[in-house]
């Protein structure tokens, strides 16, 4: 009897082991959802768009073992429904595939799939990928000093805040020349007149972005002020800046083009403050540079508002937002030199 009982007992076992290996055999497909994002390790010198996305999505279908398949199955659905839940990303770095300079690339997305750690730490076999490639657009960017300057909702300059330090390092565009920004809203503005606050200071690499923050936070403080009345203004006179050394004045013509676009400005200032303002020589100034010369086109250029200092520091003048100027540089004819 004990031993119809064991011959029993073995058969029912290896009837579970053939089921379990034949199981095991059997490979699932899967398709997933996955993004394609620049790694952070990539450096901040390096601007990666995939096709004018920060990332990229695309669809895989994998085969593995059920269990296998399963887990992954579950890690997917949590992710999805948990935001806090680690996403399945892969990551790309220039540096791997030698797109270190500035230029569009296509990536074989079936290659960069099977030789990420990603791929390889989900132990299936890739089967397919939609789209096979995606078009990279690398750009290198250059570091340079850029002042900060303080703006309010509206970005309208805060040339009263003291902000400490005045000059942060970032890596944007050659051809970027502008400042790095820190916009403060009606309460961080207020926070800033009672005790100094810390922020990080941006640049928009584009008109629509991306945006990207400096490492380091600086010191803002605002005083505190009295209340200013608004005006419109219209300025009688608008100077040019010019380096010493600048050889533009006797070559070239300053033309504004945009002028009508400048006949009134609007101001916030004590009384005081518009009467000093109204007497000063030059109202506004444009900079003129050295290297505008060479330009086909010169960008347009913000116009700076020649207030008087002493009440810029008391914080009692300001512009109600800022204003550009559109110049080009018309050649002096023999003529107009005298010669």
């Amino acid at each position: 009897m004990a031993g119809k009982v064991q011959k029993f007992a073995a058969v029912i076992f290896l009837t579970l082991l053939i089921w379990t290996w034949a199981y095991l055999s059997v490979e699932r497909q899967i398709s997933l959802w996955v993004t394609i994002e620049v790694s952070p390790a990539a450096g901040p010198e390096y601007l990666v768009q995939f096709e004018g996305q920060s990332s990229f999505p695309v669809k895989l279908t994998f085969k593995g073992p059920p269990t296998k398949v399963s887990q992954i199955e579950r890690r997917y659905r949590t992710a999805h429904m948990d935001p806090l839940q680690e996403k399945l990303v892969y990551y790309y770095m220039p540096q791997d595939y030698g797109h270190t300079s500035t230029g569009t690339y296509s990536l074989d997305l079936m290659d960069f799939i099977r030789q990420s750690p990603t791929a390889r730490e989900l132990a299936l076999t890739l089967e397919a990928c939609e789209p096979p490639r995606v078009t990279v657009n690398v750009e290198v960017l250059v570091p340079k000093q850029l002042v900060v300057q303080c703006v309010d909702e509206n970005g309208s300059p805060l040339a009263a805040a003291d902000v400490q330090p005045g000059q942060v390092q970032m890596y944007v565009r050659p051809d970027y020349t502008g400042p790095a920004y820190i916009r403060l809203t009606a309460q961080q503005i207020a926070a800033a007149r009672q005790n100094p606050i810390r922020q990080r200071p941006y640049v928009d690499l584009g008109p629509t972005g991306p945006r990207r923050f400096a490492d380091q936070e600086v010191r803002i403080s605002l005083p505190t002020t009295e209340l200013l009345n608004e005006y419109p203004f219209q300025p009688q006179s608008i100077g040019f800046i010019y380096s010493r050394t600048s050889t533009i004045p006797s070559r070239f013509r300053v033309q504004i083009e945009n002028e009508s676009d400048l006949r009134t400005i609007h101001i916030r200032a004590t009384e005081e403050a518009y009467e000093a303002y109204r007497r000063m020589r030059y109202h506004l100034l444009i900079e003129i540079r050295e290297e505008d010369a060479a330009l086909g086109e010169i960008p347009p250029r913000e116009v700076i508002f020649n207030f008087p200092r002493e009440f810029v520091r008391k914080n009692q003048i300001e512009a109600t937002a800022p204003k550009t100027a559109v110049i080009k540089l018309v050649p002096l004819t023999p003529s107009s030199t005298g010669g």
